[in-house]
């Protein structure tokens, strides 16, 4: 199995249940990457993984998710860095809003506080290698797993100081 495909394997479902209509504007200034991009959102078209820590994004429209093409649309936001965001393309984010970009020839790290781009590696499938081997750092995965269970912990002492669950379940469920 490939570091893509198991990256596949632990992610959500497809964001936009539409076949993936990649407009090559998008892609086509990104070569050989812009063609494995292609070929991941046409196996899966935007998603979630690591808890949410890390946001692929769709190529097809979806209700309340931005496309790729919006994503990367220059009066959307990527003018607030100007010729850092240059020929770039953004097609995925961590928990905090930084990027994971195609840029010359290569899949890099957008510091989205510093506009500042650092190789990663040459490749859609070396890019899902690097998350395997460091999903903590590159996505935010500590901290997102911590809020959820914390955000988790809240509804449920919220439930349970309503009284509304029974006696017998809180036993079973704690």
């Amino acid at each position: 199995m490939t570091s893509l495909e198991k990256l596949l394997s632990i992610s959500s479902e497809s964001i936009s249940h539409h076949a993936a209509v990649v407009n090559f504007n998008d892609l086509g200034d990104f070569g050989e990457l812009g063609r494995q991009l292609e070929s991941l959102l046409r196996k899966r078209n935007g998603f979630y993984t690591f808890e949410s820590a890390l946001h692929v994004f769709p190529a097809v429209e979806q209700k309340e998710e931005m496309t790729l093409g919006q994503w990367n649309s220059f009066r959307l936001w990527r003018f607030e860095y100007g010729e850092f965001a240059d020929r770039t393309l953004f097609f995925a984010e961590d928990a905090f809003g930084n990027q994971f970009t195609l840029h010359q020839e290569q899949v890099c790290c957008f510091d989205a506080e510093t506009g500042t781009q650092t190789a990663l590696c040459d490749s859609i499938e070396e890019w899902a290698k690097s998350l395997a081997a460091d999903y903590n750092f590159l996505t935010g995965y500590p901290l997102i797993h911590e809020w959820q269970g914390k955000r988790c912990l809240a509804t449920w002492n919220e439930i349970n100081a309503q009284n509304s669950i029974p006696p017998r379940w809180e036993i079973l469920i704690r």
